[in-house]
């Protein structure tokens, strides 16, 4: 599944350093969710629901991860899963 620009740049933000800036996945989530707009968000969201239709097929995860610049790594799908989970959730919310 081809990753759109807006996630790209969302992943943008998942650098090193995010964690010790920010604290928690929430908090990291929520900072980069500030560097892009409405219309992106949309997107983003859109992309989201199709990756998680399915419950999140692991591989695929992996991949989609593993295509995104991206400085961050989880030692499985499950973490990818809930990491995408939770930038969905944020962005409904807000």
């Amino acid at each position: 599944m081809p990753v759109p620009d807006e996630f790209k740049k969302l992943c943008l933000n998942f650098h090193q350093d995010c964690f010790v800036i920010h604290g928690t996945v929430e908090r990291v989530i929520a900072s980069a969710l500030e560097t892009i707009d409405e219309v992106q968000a949309r997107r983003i969201t859109l992309f989201l629901d199709d990756v998680l239709e399915h419950g999140g097929n692991k591989d695929e995860l992996r991949n989609i991860w593993a295509h995104c610049p991206v400085e961050i790594r989880f030692l499985n799908g499950d973490g990818i899963l809930h990491f995408f989970r939770e930038i969905q959730a944020q962005i409904r919310s807000a």
